[in-house]
Order: structure tokens, then sequence, then C-alpha cells
């Protein structure tokens, strides 16, 4: 988990915040259309199916989307232990520094939580 937390630290100190969108694609703008893509995005967060996750970012989807229980999806995949769609969250916006309803910060569940590894 070290590493996961010196990856996501890495990450969001040396990219930018603005997304890493691809060119050609015209990103959603509808609030309905909105909201379904970041309903994919949660799911593919939480099932680890990055083509999904970056085909929702591509088209719009919120990189700071959150789930039903009010976690962004970027501590989702910090849980998950996903180094692979951490760093395709924060590529894409997503801020390590949005809390979530129990005042969770990514970077330090990152640098706290405990697995075996």
């Amino acid at each position: 988990m070290k590493k996961l937390f010196i990856l996501v630290l890495s990450i969001w100190l040396c990219c930018s915040v603005a997304p890493a969108q691809e060119q050609g694609v015209a990103p959603v703008t509808d609030k309905k259309a909105k909201k379904i893509l970041n309903s994919r995005l949660v799911v593919a967060v939480a099932t680890g199916d990055t083509t999904i996750a970056r085909q929702m970012l591509r088209q719009g989807a919120d990189p700071n989307a959150q789930d039903e229980k009010g976690r962004a999806v970027l501590l989702k995949a910090i849980m998950l232990d996903d180094e692979v769609m951490t760093t395709l969250l924060l590529a894409n916006g997503a801020d390590p520094n949005r809390k979530d309803e129990k005042s969770n910060f990514p970077l330090d569940f990152a640098a706290t939580w405990g697995r075996p590894q």
C-alpha cells in the first residue's frame, strides 16, 4: 500500500489539474446524460474495468463522481488497491484532496490503509 501512496502522491504532484481528454471527442453537457456517464464510471471503477472507465472519462464523466455512499471514485480505486485505475483517474483530473461524507481524503486513505499484500 505504501507503493500506491507514493504513486498517488507523485502523480498528484506531477500531473496538471486539467483532464487528459482525447482530441476529437465532444464531452457530454446534458445533465441527465452526465449522470448516466458518472454512474457507469462508478461501476467501472468498482469492477476494475479500465477500458469502460477510460471511455466514460473521454465522453465527459466527472473524475470526481461519487458512489451511492458518497465516496469519490478515486477513493474507491485506492480502497481496491487498483494502481492502474488510480493513475487513470488522477490523469483525468480526479481531486486527491476531495473529502468523502466521512471526511476521508484519498491521500490520507492511501497512506494509512493497511491491507495484506
